[in-house]
């Protein structure tokens, strides 16, 4: 959900914004349906995602990567030690900073978790604005 709403929400930036998973649980599968009326509901585009366990080597290329737990972060600093470019989604929202991003399966639903996501993105687009500034500089 998070890949789609900041694809929409990114403009005419020209960044790679993709979505992987820090298990191979999904590997393979489409959009949860629950996930895609949601996210069709609110006007993100819904089609073409395949999902994938995120490699080190995406984690060390990516200039930011976004995990919805924090026992994710832990997850993705293992897998790269000494990363420093993994941050909490929660992170960029006032309301939830050092929160986990609900698991829409289990804890209030996918219309909750995108609207935590979506109130995420603008301080989330600045951190990012700010990272792209630096890299071209």
């Amino acid at each position: 959900m998070a890949e789609r709403v900041a694809q929409a929400q990114a403009g005419d930036r020209d960044w790679t914004i993709a979505s992987a998973g820090v298990s191979a649980e999904e590997a393979g599968h489409g959009i949860d349906f629950r996930a895609e009326r949601q996210l069709a509901a609110h006007g993100y585009r819904t089609g073409d995602h395949v999902a994938h366990r995120i490699t080190a080597a995406e984690v060390q290329d990516a200039d930011l990567v976004v995990a919805a737990t924090k026992s994710q972060v832990r997850q993705l600093q293992r897998m790269v030690p000494g990363t420093n470019n993994v941050r909490l989604l929660s992170d960029y929202d006032p309301q939830h900073a050092g929160s986990d991003l609900p698991d829409p399966y289990y804890e209030g639903g996918f219309d909750t978790t995108l609207s935590r996501i979506e109130a995420a993105m603008p301080a989330l687009f600045a951190e990012a604005d700010r990272i792209a500034k630096e890299h071209n500089s």
